[in-house]
């Protein structure tokens, strides 16, 4: 399920993307910037739930961007957390 959200409720309201639950790097875009995902919750959520997002980033105190800088509305997926097995290859000793 997907929702917008109000730039101003996220930042102003929750704090984000400061007071993430969970937040990680999943792009660089060149030298300046980079892809940011962030998890989070609302006050009244349900425990077993959380929205996922996506903002941009400066790399260095040079480049000055603000998160959701062009945007009005910032659309969030409701996420679960669940285990996955993963199978991947590794090296064979000898």
């Amino acid at each position: 399920m997907k929702k917008n959200f109000k730039k101003e409720y996220l930042i102003d309201e929750l704090d984000l993307p400061f007071l993430a639950d969970e937040r990680k790097v999943i792009n660089t875009n060149g030298r300046w910037t980079e892809i940011v995902e962030i998890i989070f919750r609302l006050p009244d959520q349900i425990d077993e739930t959380a929205w996922l997002t996506t903002y941009e980033r400066g790399s260095t105190e040079d480049c000055n961007i603000s998160p959701w800088e062009y945007k009005e509305n910032v659309e969030c997926t409701l996420v679960r957390k669940k285990k996955i097995l993963v199978e991947m290859w590794s090296e064979v000793d000898k």
